[in-house]
């Protein structure tokens, strides 16, 4: 038996198996942990929504590689939902900022204002910088606006590559969050 159609049509397969195939990387933001809870008779505030864009829903890091073109990486990706990673860090972080205020994502007090914050940009930009934008807005226990917020923060890039665009993407969302309860101090705390 003529084993050499066998070996040709095994070849390219074995070939095929030696081929390195480049490793795909999972991400996740960096920020501050969760305190402790606050003390019973803190303020009250519920994160009740953190959405994002269409566009940024996806497992894939976002680039913008133009001003109307974006690009989705492949092997460059979010551990977990970023709607998901924000849910968790934007109170952490505001848990720390407002003292006296107890920041709530589920089982929630039904009185008290609702934080909702929207980000349709959350993406490494073509010309070198990460960039989050959208809009955030408190309402009173009644849904009642108290105050509405546009934001968009241009983070500059240490270093080239993903790694950097991680680090800028949390130090944006830092800011973000630091402005936000900034903008809460006087409604929550000052107007008790």
């Amino acid at each position: 038996m003529n084993r050499l159609p066998i070996l040709l049509i095994m070849l390219p397969l074995i070939a095929g198996c030696a081929t390195s195939v480049p490793a795909t990387h999972h991400y996740l933001l960096t920020g501050p942990e969760a305190d402790p809870a606050a003390a019973e008779d803190s303020i009250s505030l519920t994160l009740a929504g953190v959405s994002t864009t269409a566009y940024l829903q996806t497992q894939g890091i976002v680039i913008r590689t133009t001003e109307t073109e974006v690009a989705t990486a492949q092997r460059h990706r979010w551990a977990e939902p970023l709607p998901e990673q924000l849910r968790r860090r934007i109170p952490a972080q505001l848990g720390r900022a407002l003292p006296g205020v107890r920041v709530f994502t589920q089982h929630a007090p039904s009185t008290g204002p609702r934080l909702f914050v929207h980000f349709d940009r959350f993406n490494g930009h073509f010309d070198g910088v990460a960039v989050i934008g959208g809009t955030w807005h408190l309402e009173n226990e009644r849904g009642e606006l108290l105050l509405r917020r546009h934001f968009t923060i241009r983070q500059p890039l240490d270093n080239d590559g993903y790694p950097a665009l991680v680090s800028a993407l949390s130090a944006a969302t830092t800011a973000l969050i630091g402005d936000i309860a900034e903008s809460l101090a006087p409604v929550l705390i000052d107007g008790r």
